[in-house]
């Protein structure tokens, strides 16, 4: 992966972490953290993500397979983005809120990432 595509991929995560935030009813200040919970987590997974696909010679043949392995990962960023933002926003939201968007955020961006990476570099 070039540093132009990482750089376009985090993009378009925080793009959609943002607009899952704003359903969630996060505001201006908060959507800040965010992106800052963002930029040290998404370089870290995308090291991980580039290593597994390393080692793993048949990634990229099955889809299924490759997003189960990747799944593992994934869900490490949502515990950590969820502790982030709880310690941030604990007074503001509950747990259950911020573990719920924490998980949908990275969900979607997961999987629209996914797919992104099928189409130009698979």
């Amino acid at each position: 992966m070039t540093l132009s595509f990482y750089f376009i991929t985090l993009l378009i995560t925080i793009i959609l972490e943002l607009l899952i935030a704003l359903i969630f009813s996060f505001r201006k200040r908060e959507l800040l953290f965010i992106v800052a919970a963002n930029l040290i987590t998404h370089p870290i997974l995308t090291i991980i993500a580039g290593i597994i696909r390393t080692i793993n010679s048949n990634f990229g043949q099955n889809f299924l397979l490759d997003i189960s392995v990747l799944f593992a990962p994934e869900l490490i960023v949502v515990f950590v983005e969820f502790f982030l933002l709880f310690l941030q926003f604990k007074n503001k939201y509950s747990w259950r809120h911020i573990l719920l968007l924490s998980f949908i955020m990275n969900i979607i961006s997961f999987v629209v990432g996914e797919i992104i990476l099928r189409i130009f570099l698979l």
